[in-house]
């Protein structure tokens, strides 16, 4: 899929089918629990929803941490994960949008975006791209672009994981 910039990378199919399978039927089950979030940014008034954290910090929070996050370490390859989180938006009349956004600071961080399910919501780019929320589809970009969700009116959930990580980047070194 080609974008206008260069830095986002999507990927479709990221997962094989029955690992994409086998965590969407997790995180749809009744067991899975889903936590209140007043607002998407702290601080914006941009719109409630809710969360599962699965890592952040230095801590595992989620007993499902393994098995949602172990097809993606493969296939990331990340050096160092920063946070991990499912976020789920309800159904609105007209979409709500997040304030413009950067997951963290640090700017050598990646963030991922999988999208569990196909709807009518989007990601948002400052520079006006948009992706689609396709089901099993990846992209990444660099942690300074900023972003923002924008929900669905079509069906009653937007799930989409976000992951923020490290990758190594080799610098050839000059000698002297």
């Amino acid at each position: 899929m080609e974008h206008k910039n260069k830095d986002i990378k999507v990927f479709k199919n990221f997962l094989i089918e029955s690992e994409f399978k086998n965590i969407v039927q997790l995180v749809v089950s009744e067991g899975f629990s889903w936590f209140y979030q007043k607002e998407q940014n702290p601080n914006c008034k941009d719109g409630f929803f809710f969360s599962h954290k699965l890592y952040e910090n230095d801590i595992m929070n989620s007993s499902y941490f393994d098995r949602i996050i172990n097809p993606f370490k493969k296939k990331i390859n990340y050096t160092s994960l920063i946070r991990a989180q499912i976020n789920l938006l309800t159904r609105s009349d007209k979409p709500r949008r997040s304030i413009m956004h950067r997951d963290n600071n640090n700017n050598t961080v990646t963030t991922g975006l999988f999208y569990l399910n196909n709807n009518n919501g989007y990601t948002e780019f400052e520079s006006g791209e948009k992706i689609k929320s396709i089901s099993n589809m990846y992209v990444e970009f660099p942690v300074k672009l900023k972003h923002r969700a924008v929900s669905q009116t079509d069906v009653d959930c937007r799930t989409v994981l976000n992951l923020n990580y490290l990758k190594w980047v080799f610098q050839k070194v000059d000698t002297l």
